[in-house]
């Protein structure tokens, strides 16, 4: 399998790799080994937020990515991939690096989750987004946010907007529905944010 990494050069972080801006391809095989998503930063070189593309949009297969083994696979459950049992991905999903949510402050251990609206985006990929808003939630006690964003990229966006005041309702009212049926977990709602809270919450978890 094919994916399209856009390269640039980190700023601010002597890393050795690059992403978004020229086109490179590149099989997600031997981009796994070569490029580390734990050393992408939080912002791209003209402040937005970067976003790492686990799952796309329209998929079924809870795909993450493993820090360890610097690769992404689906999720396991009693030894077998865990598939959702509802309607798929409504967004491509995957999360902001260089941040965690920690335990010892409510999080849940993880980096924050973010939902990136627009058609189908390949895992792996590193895309540009600017955060309209945040899905506030509680699972199993732990403070579970999901932001909501959309690519800079106009080419991606299939909504317009820079808040959830400004854009469709519906759009928002499908992820809620969507993350409030998916799974036997069930979570619970506190509301949305809008796009400064979302930053908030960004620079709250956001590690260094």
């Amino acid at each position: 399998m094919m994916m399209l990494i856009e390269m640039e050069r980190l700023r601010g972080v002597n890393t050795g790799i690059k992403v978004i801006a020229l086109s490179f391809i590149v099989s997600i095989s031997s981009c796994l080994n070569d490029f580390d998503y734990s050393k992408v930063p939080v912002y791209s070189k003209t402040g937005n937020v970067n976003c790492v593309i686990e799952i796309p949009a329209g998929t079924n297969h809870k795909i993450e990515y493993n820090y360890d083994s610097n690769s992404f696979s689906c999720d396991q459950r009693d030894g077998k991939d865990r598939i959702i049992q509802f309607m798929p991905y409504p967004a491509n999903y995957g999360f902001i690096p260089s941040t965690i949510m920690d335990k010892d402050r409510g999080g849940d251990g993880d980096a924050i989750d973010v939902f990136v609206v627009a058609s189908a985006i390949e895992t792996g990929t590193v895309v540009e987004c600017k955060v309209v808003g945040v899905c506030k939630l509680l699972d199993a006690g732990e403070q579970d946010d999901k932001l909501i964003a959309i690519p800079v990229d106009e080419s991606l966006q299939i909504v317009k907007g820079n808040s959830v005041a400004q854009m469709d309702s519906a759009v928002f009212e499908i992820i809620k529905t969507w993350l409030l049926n998916y799974s036997s977990d069930k979570m619970i709602f506190q509301g949305w944010g809008e796009a400064e809270e979302a930053k908030d919450i960004i620079e709250k978890w956001r590690r260094g």
